[in-house]
């Protein structure tokens, strides 16, 4: 009884609700139709990064620069997420060269903001502590 419940809702999760408008030519209003079509891999890639990286910055340290630091890294982490994405699943090669200059730059400011924060002995928030979760990303 439960699974018969819960496969609607499961394959309804996986789709997006697209709206499309018939245009009669006519000069007629159009009319709007929802029709539901799977979500691409990348697009669950990008959600679940999305996700990621916001549950990952939402723990705001009192002090101002602190807290810049500590929302950049799971912010930068979360760009070079993306361009993974990206590497994967894009085909346009200036995008594609695009995504491998912001892995190399990101990476190297997350160093950055990492030593600053350990040369003053400040811990990232626990939810902010992991690294990126590659399976929700399809890869």
């Amino acid at each position: 009884m439960k699974i018969a419940f819960l496969l609607p809702l499961t394959l309804l999760a996986a789709c997006n609700v697209v709206t499309k408008k018939d245009d009669p030519g006519d000069g007629a209003p159009s009319t709007e139709k929802q029709a539901y079509e799977p979500k691409t891999k990348s697009q669950s890639a990008y959600e679940a990064v999305n996700v990621k990286m916001h549950e990952n910055m939402r723990n705001v340290h009192p002090d101002a620069d602190i807290a810049f630091m500590q929302g950049m890294i799971p912010h930068h982490e979360g760009a070079v997420d993306m361009a993974e994405i990206v590497l994967k699943h894009g085909q346009d090669d200036e995008t594609r060269a695009l995504a491998k200059a912001i892995i190399e730059a990101q990476k190297t400011e997350i160093a950055q903001m990492k030593a600053w924060l350990k040369a003053r002995k400040i811990e990232m928030p626990e939810a902010a502590a992991g690294d990126a979760d590659h399976a929700a990303m399809g890869h």
